[in-house]
Order: structure tokens, then C-alpha cells, then sequence
């Protein structure tokens, strides 16, 4: 039996595959529709209740909020402002961005509304990120952003931002196949528009956004000069009969647009951590001749139980429907199991230290063989 090499698994790598090129006509277009009307559900209930906190009949304030139009140099390229809507003491815009070249991929679109409050502003942007951190969102504040700012995503790839320059409040709702940098652009652009220097923006990745192929180039890798040398040494060379290679990135290299990446740099943001905090070293059977893969994680600065997290969350997706876990004892140490439900390779994770290991094999002989062959 031979096959290809195996390479650093994705983020979310347990997630459904992406709906190939032959297939978009239907399930790629409902799926697309359904995101669309969930952010369209999302910021109407954000105006609802502005339009209820708001004064009726100050037309000041009302003004205030019809006037602030971004710079069209200011948003990123190839973006237009689709439909445009004013509101009591609110100016809702839609924008989206350059159709895709694939048939897989969304059009990009974001939503945003500018609304005056003639009192209570910071009180309105405070309740905002408690209510995304109650529902489960990856919350940051955004200090770079006016004078009050957070930024949130979703299990869903989904990102929000507000932010308030004194009594105006932007509110900002971006679909999954909106990018990071172009999300930063256009909260950039309002932040211009209202006096202020435009933020930080998130650097553009240049890992293709194709979420079927690893996010991690092969050639990416310097055998000798490997990025997290540590994770690599604690990996196992050999394991029963099955010689193991071993590679390691940081967060930059492997981190994308796809979804998986994106809730996992807003868990990084969250924790106060940068991408390259985040290392990553895998140990594989490069002749595949067996179905094993180990994977080591570090996080600078993050704790072990956070790292944990992290791992079983966004990059393994480990829950939901048909996914059980239970513990086992492998090597005199417990580790949780994890079934996806599918019949094929399971997966034992161990944290430990600062570390996080996942086992990934069908064969149960071959996870105890592997976890006694580490440290």
C-alpha cells in the first residue's frame, strides 16, 4: 500500500468537505443563501433594538448617523457598496465584494449600520460583547477602533465588529467568505470617515482559501531549521515498525480564510495571543504504509487547559452530532477518545504540560504503541 505524503491536517480537519466544483449548483447556493439570511436576521435585530434605545425626533443626532459614508478608496479592492437604507437615527449599507473565480466559494458580503444614540452609546457597545461572549462567540476588544470597540466570530467562520466614535456606533456583520483583512478594511474605512486613523488590519494570508488540500505547503517546511523544534523532538522517530517523518509550522504558515483558521485566530486574539504563538509539529508515516499521524500544538503564553480547547474545538471539531468521547489509559496516562462516528481513524488527545498530543489511527495497538514512543 503506498500513498502520497501526509501533511499537517487543517484546522476543523473533521468538518464535512467542502461541496466540490460539480456539486455548487445547489449545495453551495443554499448554503450561501442560508449564511446571507442569518446575517441579515443577525443585524436587523441589532437595528430593532437600537431603534427602540434611540430618542425619536432628534434630528441631530438622526443626521449624524445619515451622513458617515466611507471612502470608496478606503474599502478594499474591487469591493462596492450594494444597497444603501436610512432609518430613524440609523444608515444601514450593504457591501460586497469581486464575485469568486471558483464555483465553491460565496461572494463575500458585509453588513453595517451607523446609528446615533443621544445617550447611552458605551452602554449599548458594553452589552453587545457580553451578549456575543453569552452565545458562545470569540470576543476581543478593539482599542484601535473609535473610542470603544470589540470584535467577535462565530463556530460558523462569521465575524461581527462594533465599535462607537462618542454617541455613533458602527455595527459590522461579515459572511463566512469574507476574509479577516477585507472584514478589518471596511470597519477601517467607518473609522476614517468618523476622524479616526483607520486601526490596525489584519495582514492578508497567502494560504489558498481551498479548504479540501492541506493549508500547509510542503516546500513551507526548512528541515534544518524546523519552526517548532521542540514539538518535533518530542515526537516519536519510530513507533513498532513504523519509521515516522516529522515536520512543524507556526501559526502564520497554516493559518488561512477557511473557517477553522479564522475561529482559531479569533481564540488566539481572545487569549491575547499572535499566530506565530501558536506552533504546530506532526509526525507522520511518509511511505504510507499505516493510517498514523501524531500531532503536537503549543501555544506561547496560552494555558494547557486553553490549548485544549482550542484543539478539541475549532481545529478538530470535536462535538456535535455522531461525535463521542471517552477516556482511556494509554501508556500509564489518560487520554480522551474521540469517534467521529464514521468507522474510520480515531483520535486520542493528551495535554500535558504545554503541550497538547493527538494520536490519530483505526488501529487501537498501533494509538498504545504511539503513546508509549512519547516522552
Amino acid at each position: 500500500m503506498t500513498n502520497h505524503k501526509t501533511p499537517l491536517p487543517e484546522p476543523a480537519s473533521r468538518r464535512p468537505s467542502p461541496t466540490r466544483p460539480d456539486q455548487a449548483g445547489g449545495a453551495g447556493r443554499t448554503s450561501g443563501a442560508i449564511a446571507l439570511l442569518a446575517l441579515i436576521v443577525a443585524i436587523g435585530a441589532f437595528a430593532l433594538v437600537a431603534w427602540r434605545t434611540v430618542a425619536p425626533g432628534d434630528a441631530g443626532c438622526q443626521e449624524a448617523a445619515w451622513d458617515v459614508s466611507p471612502a470608496d478608496a478606503d474599502l478594499p479592492d474591487g469591493w462596492t457598496v450594494s444597497a444603501t437604507q436610512y432609518d430613524l437615527n440609523r444608515k444601514t449599507l450593504s457591501f460586497l465584494g469581486p464575485m469568486p473565480l471558483d464555483e465553491v466559494s460565496g461572494q463575500a458580503v458585509v453588513y453595517a449600520t451607523v446609528t446615533c444614540f443621544p445617550q447611552g452609546a458605551a452602554d449599548a457597545v458594553t452589552r453587545s460583547a457580553a451578549a456575543a461572549k453569552a452565545a458562545g462567540q470569540s470576543v476581543i476588544d478593539r482599542d484601535d477602533l473609535g473610542d470603544q470597540g470589540f470584535s467577535a466570530a462565530d463556530d460558523t467562520g462569521s465575524v461581527f465588529q462594533q465599535f462607537r466614535h462618542g454617541d455613533l456606533v458602527v455595527y459590522l456583520a461579515a459572511s463566512g467568505d469574507t476574509s479577516a483583512t477585507e472584514v478589518d478594511e471596511v470597519a477601517s474605512a467607518f473609522d476614517k470617515a468618523l476622524g479616526g486613523d483607520g486601526g490596525s488590519i489584519t495582514p492578508p494570508s497567502d494560504i489558498p482559501t481551498d479548504t479540501s488540500e492541506s493549508p500547509l505547503p510542503e516546500d513551507s517546511f526548512a528541515a534544518e531549521s524546523p519552526a517548532a523544534p521542540d514539538l518535533v523532538a518530542a515526537l516519536p522517530t519510530q513507533v513498532g515498525s513504523v519509521t515516522m517523518t516529522a515536520d512543524s509550522a507556526s501559526g502564520s504558515t497554516i493559518l488561512g480564510e477557511d473557517q477553522g483558521s479564522r475561529a482559531i485566530l479569533a481564540a488566539l486574539r481572545a487569549a491575547g495571543r499572535q499566530p506565530d504563538d501558536l506552533l504546530v509539529a506532526q509526525a507522520y508515516d511518509e511511505l504510507g504504509e499505516s493510517d498514523l499521524a501524531i500531532l503536537g500544538v503549543s501555544v506561547n503564553g496560552m494555558p494547557i487547559a486553553a490549548i485544549k480547547n482550542l484543539v478539541l474545538g475549532p481545529w478538530l471539531a470535536a462535538s456535535g452530532d455522531g461525535v463521542t468521547r471517552d477516556t482511556v489509559t494509554l501508556a500509564g496516562k489518560t487520554w480522551t477518545r474521540i469517534d467521529y462516528g464514521d468507522g474510520g481513524t480515531l483520535d486520542y488527545l493528551l495535554a500535558e504540560g504545554d503541550k497538547v498530543f493527538v494520536i490519530t489511527t483505526a488501529d487501537p495497538d498501533l494509538a498504545a504503541e504511539a503513546a508509549a514512543a512519547l516522552p
